[in-house]
C-alpha cells in the first residue's frame, strides 16, 4: 500500500494545499478528492506522479477545498489528449454541485448527466452516482462508502484490495458511521480540525477533534491512524493533536504532510 498526501489542509489553511490523497493498492491506483486549483497536478509533479494516468477519483463531499480542483484535472486531461474520462464517484448531491460548478465556468464543453464532452467526440470526466453503503468494483479494489456528517451528500470510503484496507473519514464530525466502516483498516485517515478545547467551534464547523479520530481508530481496532485536513491553529503543533488522540488509541499515529509519501 502507498498513500501520497498532495493536500493536507483544512479550507482556510494559509500553510498547506487542501485534500488530495493518491492512494496504491497492488496494482490498483486512484485520487481520495481533488483538492482545489491546481495544487494536485503541482504536488503529484514534485513527486514523480502523472494524474493523467490516473482513471478514478473517490470525491467525499463537495465543498471547493475538496472538489474545485476538478475543474484544473478536467482541463489538464484535455490540453494533453487522454483518452479515457476520470471516473468521479460522489453522492447525487456532490455530483449536481460540481456539475453546477462547471457549468457557470462558460468553457468549451458539454456537460450533462454522463459526464463532461469536450469538442463533441470524448468526456474527460464521467460521472459515477454512489449510495450509502454502496460498493464499487474499480480493478480489483472494493471502493465503499459510508455517509459522514458534515454537509449534505457527504460520504466517506472504505477501500480494499487483497488483505489490504484503508479508510478515508472525509469531513466528517463524529460519527459511528465512521467506525463501521473502518472497522480492523489497516490505515485510518481520518481529519483532525482542533481539540476538545474547541468544542464550540468544532460543532459549528461540523468537524472531528483528534480525541474523536483517535476514538474512532480505538472503536474500530484500526492497525494504524493518520490524521489529517489541518487547520491554521495547529500546523505548526502538531504534538497536540498526536498527544490527544493518543489518550485513547495506542496504536500508530501521524500527522500528514503535504508530499508525504506513506509506504505500508
Amino acid at each position: 500500500m502507498r498513500l501520497v498526501f498532495l493536500g493536507t489542509g483544512s479550507g482556510g489553511s494559509i500553510q498547506r494545499f487542501h485534500t488530495c490523497i493518491y492512494v496504491e493498492l497492488a496494482d490498483n491506483r486512484i485520487l481520495l478528492d481533488a483538492s482545489s486549483g491546481n495544487s494536485a497536478l503541482v504536488n503529484a509533479s514534485k513527486l514523480g506522479l502523472d494524474l493523467n494516468t490516473i482513471h478514478h477519483l473517490l470525491l467525499s463531499h463537495s465543498h471547493h477545498d475538496h472538489s474545485r480542483g476538478l475543474e484544473y484535472l478536467e482541463s489538464h486531461r484535455n490540453v494533453r489528449d487522454i483518452q479515457q474520462a476520470l471516473n468521479v464517484y460522489g453522492s447525487d448531491t456532490a455530483l449536481k454541485d460540481v456539475r453546477n460548478f462547471f457549468q457557470a465556468m462558460n468553457k468549451d464543453f458539454e456537460i450533462n448527466d454522463e459526464g463532461i464532452l469536450r469538442q463533441g467526440k470524448s468526456f474527460t470526466i464521467k460521472w459515477n452516482s454512489v449510495h450509502e453503503g454502496d460498493s464499487n468494483k474499480i480493478g480489483d479494489m472494493l471502493c465503499k462508502s459510508h455517509a459522514a456528517k458534515h454537509i449534505a451528500g457527504a460520504v466517506g470510503w472504505r477501500l480494499e484490495c487483497g488483505n489490504e484496507s484503508v479508510v478515508f473519514s472525509g469531513d466528517t464530525e463524529f460519527t459511528e458511521n465512521t467506525i463501521i466502516g473502518a472497522k480492523n483498516a489497516d490505515v485510518l485517515i481520518h481529519e483532525a480540525y482542533g481539540l476538545k478545547e474547541d468544542a464550540d467551534r468544532l460543532k459549528m464547523v461540523k468537524h472531528s477533534s483528534a480525541y474523536d479520530a483517535g476514538f474512532v481508530a480505538f472503536k474500530a481496532d484500526v492497525k494504524q491512524l493518520v490524521i489529517t485536513h489541518v487547520s491554521t491553529d495547529y500546523h505548526d503543533k502538531e504534538d497536540l493533536l498526536i498527544n490527544e488522540a493518543s489518550e485513547i488509541y495506542k496504536g500508530p499515529i501521524s500527522v500528514a504532510h503535504d508530499l508525504m509519501d506513506l509506504s505500508i
